[in-house]
């Protein structure tokens, strides 16, 4: 956070974060994994892109589940293309917010036109 408010305080937009954990072996996944949560819980809210790079050689189908699960975008290369895998339960919440938020503001605009008529 300190880097962050450095580089606003110098003018930059927001900070970007790239990681590669090409050294991460496969007994150190579980602790690993509790580390990047707590930093996702600080993102949020910050004008902060991460960029995370794991090796699909060193990664099993649970790994791979897990940086899905943990991030709001993969990017996957398959048979020679790349696709975009999007978090589908983040996509969920976030549209479920963008919903109560489209109510609250109709609802705030019905009682806006009923204060302006009495």
């Amino acid at each position: 956070m300190d880097k962050l408010n450095w580089a606003l305080s110098e003018g930059y937009d927001g900070l970007r974060v790239a990681g590669n954990v090409g050294w991460l072996e496969q007994k150190d996944w579980k602790s690993f994994t509790a580390y990047e949560r707590r930093v996702n819980e600080c993102l949020p809210g910050h004008h902060i892109i991460g960029l995370c790079s794991y090796l699909l050689s060193k990664s099993g189908v649970s790994e791979v589940v897990y940086v899905i699960e943990n991030h709001q975008y993969a990017l996957l290369r398959r048979d020679g293309r790349w696709e975009l895998v999007e978090n589908s339960e983040r996509k969920r919440s976030e549209d479920a917010i963008r919903r109560q938020n489209e109510q609250l503001k109709a609802l705030h605009n019905i009682l806006l036109s009923i204060t302006q008529t009495l």
